[in-house]
């Protein structure tokens, strides 16, 4: 159960670290030695939700943070977060808080 918590612990300290580049679970399985098929067990064993939620929501967060404290645009923005293009952006924060980014930016 250590190890397990243990390995939860760096792939949250990866994700801080490597967001901005990388939304693949494959990606920080790679990193930390690890099938991503392990890292998903090793998660939602940990945490009760699989990897690529946890990577998700770091994403939202900081999106949500951006919005409101920042005055850069939905395509800076989208760009920083590593999104492959603002539309993606839009679609991904749509997807997971139900508003878009200009929804977000005035609520």
């Amino acid at each position: 159960k250590n190890a397990k918590s243990a390995l939860v612990y760096k792939f949250k300290k990866s994700i801080t670290q490597h967001i901005t580049q990388y939304h693949a679970v494959g990606y920080y399985a790679n990193v930390l030695n690890v099938s991503d098929k392990y890292l998903n067990e090793c998660v939602k064993g940990v945490l009760g939700v699989n990897a690529k939620h946890l990577i998700d929501e770091q994403l939202v967060m900081r999106s949500r943070h951006n919005l409101k404290f920042t005055d850069k645009t939905i395509k800076e923005m989208g760009y920083e977060l590593g999104f492959s293009s603002p539309d993606y952006f839009s679609y991904f924060l749509k997807k997971h808080t139900k508003s878009s980014p200009s929804q977000v930016r005035k609520n």
